[in-house]
């Protein structure tokens, strides 16, 4: 294996181990911590929650169910809310980061295809890259998924274990660097595929709570 891509392996497993690390750490201190602060605690808790669900490959979604389940509805409101905020931001960062970078990091990983493709994409205008690559993808499948990009976005980000592929932070910048999604549709795209989970959420709180 490559060194490069063993280098950025070990530093996902180490961001991947240090989520459920910090989980364990910061589950007793939560009450006490609550009664002191109050509502400043439920926000400082998303705020790293965001933090690390726009970092690529990283499972930041696990510290989300943990503060819906301590937190309750509000937590779970709040939750949703810093995950369309994250995702948003980092899909905004995308349409700003130079296809260069991403090729020079496709360059360190020794991945060369990747970056040809990734540099002939980048030479497209925005607006006919997606005429460019439906015309020019070999087989049915890949124009099929192009057309319905925004069904494959929404599979993508509840796709279980999708850290593997870029996790949220790093699905959401990928689009938006491709140029392929408007902004509308893509924030459309966020809030209901992202829906489900705080919805059964706050389905199990109401059943769960005494009239």
């Amino acid at each position: 294996m490559r060194a490069s891509a063993i280098v950025l392996i070990a530093l996902i497993a180490c961001l991947n181990l240090f989520c459920p690390v910090m989980k364990g750490y910061l589950e007793p201190h939560v009450d006490p911590l609550y009664r002191e602060w109050g509502d400043l605690v439920l926000v400082g808790l998303a705020g790293i929650y965001a933090l690390l669900l726009a970092i690529p490959f990283v499972p930041g979604v696990e510290l989300g169910w943990a503060v819906m389940m301590w937190f309750g509805a509000k937590g779970t409101a709040v939750i949703y809310a810093a995950t369309v905020l994250a995702l948003a931001l980092n899909f905004g960062i995308g349409r700003l980061v130079p296809f260069r970078w991403l090729a020079w990091l496709l360059r360190w990983l020794q991945l060369r295809r990747a970056e040809q493709f990734v540099l002939r994409i980048a030479s497209i205008p925005p607006a006919q890259r997606l005429g460019v690559m439906v015309e020019n993808a070999a087989g049915r499948s890949i124009p099929l998924l192009l057309r319905y990009r925004y069904l494959l976005l929404a599979v993508l980000f509840n796709l279980p274990g999708n850290s593997l592929i870029g996790g949220g932070g790093g699905i959401a910048l990928l689009a938006g660097m491709s140029g392929i999604y408007s902004f509308a549709g893509y924030l459309a795209t966020v809030a209901i595929a992202i829906s489900p989970v705080p919805l059964i959420f706050l389905a199990n709180h109401w059943l769960l709570t005494p009239a």
